[in-house]
């Protein structure tokens, strides 16, 4: 945790009480704190589920005085990436002097880390001895499952620096694995008008502070989704959502995970609020007090951007302006002529049984049985992993192997900004649409170039897409005028992106 003030974040993540192994605070306002621990003793009260630093105190309610919380003192945000950064020049020196000692150059040491029984280090031993809350100047390099920035906006310099490209290049560098998630608390949401930040209420004006900070969020936006290869941070899915029950303090927030195909991305898509709420059940601390804002209705909300952010990302010039999101996408699904329902029909076929075939000119960029997006079933990642263990583990349950043959043999991966698993087609005329043997033959397809910058790369943020990530992975279109008695043809081999997961 990364703040002036971190009690509220602590109070809040300790309730998950056998999950949190550590929690470090960088940056905090000791002065700030102490005033908040005297006045305000609420924010302070982990009654039932802290956990006393000192042995003989089991009855200490202080979230401050928990034994997991590893708090940095004396040092700054800035002083404390500054100690990473040399601790990173340090073993790249030693890499390369392992490097030159493989390479028969024998000219520097190279050091193996090693445990007290003298065994090579590779296990994942409890690590809670280099815990310190008295902010020794230990050079380990410490490793993260989550990290929270709370930028605050009333120090135009610190945030900046928080919503720098350099402090998050470092930052990245302590993600623990690829499972890890970046929040980052900055701001207000856009306003409806103008795409400018909306501030802490609806009458409140927008300072010249503001501004700055607001255009360094939105350059950290394009670093985070922007890949390695183009000088970015290469977040593989970098959202936004809004706290409206946060006002007046800054209440937009921006998530990101290292890859799309990573399990922390698929549980925070998920669209049943249910799964949530058992999982709240299930981790918090039974004297806990219940979260205050968050539950599982409140999380689905989260999954989608909304309006405001879509407006503001298609109004931005370093954004979606003129991007096929914006002025294809977008603008397409809002116009009846776009859909292609009646000018279809369903024909018997003595070899392919079924296909669907034009009664009418089709003409190139049409959507193709819209009603798809509609009447579709959809299982997100959980819940595919749920039925493939549980056909795994009862075989002879045939109804349930016959539901995962539906979707694998008759669906597609669904896999988008916003969406994970699988979709079929429920009750549309889509499902009959047949395999394309050559790209001569296909007509239809999922438009992926709405998904695409404007130098054809694939875009790892982009609110109109997560917003509607239902009409974006299911709906075909026409790649070409199709004659009327043409049949309509799709490449299967696009429905599924990793063949070695779904072959």
């Amino acid at each position: 945790i990364i703040s002036d003030n971190p009690l509220p974040l602590i109070k809040e993540v300790l309730k998950y009480h056998e999950s949190v192994k550590r929690v470090t605070v960088v940056g905090a306002n000791l002065e700030l704190l102490k005033v908040i621990r005297e006045y305000s003793d609420e924010l302070d009260n982990c009654h039932g589920y802290a956990q006393s630093s000192n042995d003989s105190d089991s009855s200490s309610s202080s979230c401050w005085l928990d034994k997991r919380i590893d708090v940095v003192y004396n040092k700054s945000v800035e002083e404390w990436i500054a100690e990473f950064q040399e601790i990173e020049e340090h073993d790249r020196g030693e890499n390369e002097n392992c490097e030159n000692r493989d390479q028969g150059n024998n000219n520097g040491a190279c050091i193996s880390v090693e445990d007290d029984d003298g065994d090579d280090d590779d296990d994942d031993d409890d690590d809670e001895d280099n815990i310190s809350n008295e902010g020794d100047d230990n050079k380990m390099r410490d490793e993260f499952d989550v990290q929270f920035v709370d930028v605050p906006f009333s120090n135009s310099q610190k945030s900046n620096f928080l919503l720098s490209k350099a402090f998050h290049d470092e930052l990245s560098l302590l993600e623990v694995d690829d499972e890890a998630i970046l929040v980052v608390n900055a701001g207000y949401p856009p306003s409806m008008v103008d795409g400018t930040d909306g501030g802490g209420d609806s009458s409140s004006s927008i300072s010249d502070d503001d501004t700055i900070i607001q255009s360094a969020r939105d350059a950290l936006l394009r670093e985070l989704a922007r890949t390695h290869a183009l000088g970015g941070i290469d977040y593989e899915v970098v959202t936004v959502y809004d706290e409206p029950l946060s006002r007046p303090f800054p209440s937009a927030f921006i998530i990101g995970f290292k890859t799309e195909n990573s399990l922390s991305n698929a549980r925070f898509f998920r669209r049943n609020p249910a799964a949530t709420d058992i999982d709240l059940a299930n981790r918090l601390h039974p004297d806990s007090r219940f979260t205050i804002n968050y539950d599982g209705p409140t999380h689905v909300q989260y999954t989608r951007p909304s309006r405001s952010w879509e407006n503001w990302y298609c109004y931005h010039s370093s954004f979606g302006q003129g991007r096929q999101s914006c002025i294809g996408f977008l603008k397409s699904i809002k116009r009846k002529s776009m859909f292609v329902e009646s000018q279809t029909e369903v024909r018997n076929d003595p070899i392919k049984v079924r296909g669907l075939y034009a009664v009418e000119d089709i003409p190139a960029n049409r959507f193709i049985s819209p009603d798809d997006a509609i009447w579709n079933l959809h299982i997100d990642e959980i819940e595919h992993r749920a039925l493939l263990d549980f056909t795994k583990n009862y075989p002879d349950a045939k109804m349930y192997k016959a539901l995962k043959d539906f979707f694998w043999m008759y669906g597609y991966e669904a896999d988008t900004l916003g969406s994970t698993g699988w979709s079929v087609s429920l009750a549309s005329n889509a499902t009959f649409v047949n395999h394309a043997c050559s790209k001569e033959e296909q007509n239809v397809a999922s438009p992926t170039h709405w998904y695409l910058d404007n130098d054809g790369n694939w875009e790892n943020f982009n609110p109109v897409i997560s917003r509607r990530e239902v009409m974006a992975t299911v709906l075909i279109t026409s790649t070409r005028d199709i004659k009327a008695g043409e049949e309509i043809l799709q490449d299967y081999s696009s429905m599924v992106e990793n063949r070695d997961v779904h072959p």
